[in-house]
């Protein structure tokens, strides 16, 4: 694994209970983050969380049901991804596996929503052109949360390699479709496939390649 990349879905697990995941999270956060993550486990019938902190939830398998105190709910399942906003949250799993993104820093004012993956883009979001060593690809994109420094959505693009560069910001990718390579020399590659969840931390340095069309979905905070 490059420094600085992290397979958040092979994480172990912090909690299996969701307040304790939330609190867990926010505790191993490191000083100067802008958001926190960690995989949870999740099972219980019909219980309450009160959560501190907007999050988003990305399910890698079982089902997950949600309600805040408004009444509003949903259930989730194997590939959805959820907003959650603060407060107070009934809820009941059964082996709901999910990378939660607890938003702490921001903590952004949301409404429980599960996000329409399948929601037409929008073209946009190509690669910097003085990076690629291929043919520039064909992109597309759209925005669920759109701030000048948090944002996510999702995106997708035909086949393209560039050249290493440096991040200098936080992203958090789930795949949706597709692979992806990356690669450093000095440290190596790892190639991430549709069901993959991972995160690119600031500093690492590495190039992109994605061999076949590749649809994600992305969280960005900038520093």
């Amino acid at each position: 694994m490059l420094r600085n990349v992290i397979n958040l879905g092979a994480e172990p697990v912090c909690a299996h209970d969701l307040q304790q995941a939330m609190s867990a999270i926010y505790n191993a956060t490191a000083s100067g983050d802008f958001f926190g993550y960690g995989r949870a486990l999740l099972s219980a019938q019909a219980t309450n969380a009160a959560c501190k902190y907007s999050a988003v939830i990305i399910m890698q398998n079982g089902t997950l049901s949600l309600e805040t105190a408004d009444g509003t709910a949903l259930k989730l399942r194997q590939g959805d991804i959820a907003n959650v906003p603060a407060g107070d949250i009934h809820w009941s799993a059964e082996d709901a596996d999910c990378v939660i993104i607890l938003l702490h820093y921001d903590n952004p004012e949301l409404t429980l929503t599960k996000l329409d993956l399948s929601h037409p883009m929008t073209e946009g979001g190509g690669p910097n052109p003085a990076l690629l060593t291929s043919a520039a690809p064909e992109t597309a994109r759209h925005e669920f949360y759109d701030t000048d420094e948090l944002s996510w959505g999702t995106w997708r693009t035909t086949p393209y390699a560039r050249r290493p560069l440096k991040y200098t910001f936080s992203e958090i990718m789930a795949l949706r479709s597709g692979e992806v390579t990356f690669d450093n020399p000095e440290e190596g590659s790892v190639t991430f496939s549709a069901g993959d969840i991972f995160l690119v931390r600031p500093g690492a340095v590495a190039s992109w390649n994605n061999p076949v069309n590749l649809e994600k979905f992305w969280l960005i905070r900038t520093a």
